[in-house]
């Protein structure tokens, strides 16, 4: 017996690659590393305290 139920892109994607949102974020690891070297470091506002 099949029952349907409502799930979004993410989460089937998720399912079915047998992933959680961690997994995901390790999974593009690489394109994100590859982003935030092309960025500006961040302002330590910490300092402005």
């Amino acid at each position: 017996t099949a029952v349907e139920f409502p799930i979004d892109a993410f989460s089937r994607m998720c399912l079915l690659e047998g992933i959680d949102e961690l997994g995901f974020v390790l999974k593009h690891d690489a394109q994100i590393a590859a982003y935030e070297a092309q960025r500006e470091g961040t302002l330590d506002t910490r300092a402005l305290a």
